[in-house]
């Protein structure tokens, strides 16, 4: 077993995907012989995600990925005591109501609460991507090229940028 690191600067899903797409090609083994062991089941989905972006979509066999849930720190060898003072992330259920609230103050003449709580579900997706696609809030205007949704998205960045930017 190996064990690796992957600089906190960098994209840890692309950078984690791309190092096992490079390790299989120079070690000639297929894509699924590796094992990798993540915090999360959120981790899981967003590197399974990570590789269907280097593989332009098209489906492939990928590594056993497997969440091995949350770890306690004091256990861990790569152990930083920075960390400790990271607040831990609030449920998706609560996120998504604090979300839906947000979304109903700014629209109020377009949402009730409970379509506000259906938009915030789909809102919260979007923050996790741009999340972990490592996107600045005050960049998005540049990420949508297809005009058709233009008007919709240019309301996003409009509620992105007023409510986080």
């Amino acid at each position: 077993m190996s064990v690796y690191t992957i600089a906190p600067t960098l994209p840890f899903a692309h950078s984690l995907a791309q190092y096992c797409d490079d390790l299989a090609v120079s070690k000639n083994i297929p894509l699924s012989a590796i094992k990798i062991f993540l915090p999360t089941r959120r981790g899981v989905r967003t590197l399974q995600e990570a590789f269907l972006r280097l593989s332009g979509g098209k489906p492939r066999i990928l590594p056993i990925m497997q969440s091995i849930g949350d770890v306690d720190l004091d256990e861990v060898g790569f152990y930083d005591p920075a960390l400790v003072d990271i607040p831990p992330a609030i449920s998706s259920l609560r996120r998504q109501m604090i979300l839906a609230q947000m979304i109903e103050r700014a629209f109020p003449d377009n949402y009730n609460y409970l379509q506000a709580i259906a938009v915030a579900k789909d809102l919260g997706s979007l923050i996790d991507q741009i999340h972990t696609e490592d996107i600045s809030i005050n960049n998005l205007e540049n990420v949508l090229g297809d005009k058709e949704f233009a008007s919709y998205w240019q309301i996003t960045v409009s509620f992105f940028t007023n409510n986080f930017g």
